[in-house]
């Protein structure tokens, strides 16, 4: 998932997992579009930087979601890139739409269905 952070300008990009009926964000990064490689943080961080602002990055994460709610504003230009595929979000619901992503554990037909037809 990646984003523009409004409040401060920062590029953000969070990495997650799907992992038995959860997402997992397991990294974020929060990078100045025209700064340097931002800072590695413990992931005890990470809470605390979303709302103080600057750069930084952490791995190690494992914050589960069974569900996120996205809002499109003017700027985030919010995108996600699941098996090569991106979805705008503002492309798909426009300034001021939101999106929830729901996760659940897939069935047997659906891997199936899947696993043929990459």
């Amino acid at each position: 998932m990646t984003w523009k952070n409004s409040l401060f300008g920062l590029n953000v990009t969070e990495v997650f997992q799907a992992q038995r009926g959860i997402l997992v964000l397991t990294q974020i990064t929060f990078a100045d579009p025209q700064g340097s490689v931002p800072p590695m943080v413990a992931p005890s961080a990470v809470d605390d930087l979303y709302q103080t602002g600057g750069a930084f990055t952490a791995s190690g994460l494992r914050k589960p979601f069974q569900q996120i709610l996205y809002r499109v504003g003017e700027i985030g230009e919010p995108k996600m890139t699941a098996r090569g595929r991106e979805v705008n979000f503002k492309q798909e619901v426009g300034f001021g739409g939101s999106l929830v992503l729901t996760v659940a554990v897939a069935k047997a037909y659906e891997i199936f269905l899947e696993s043929a037809n990459p």
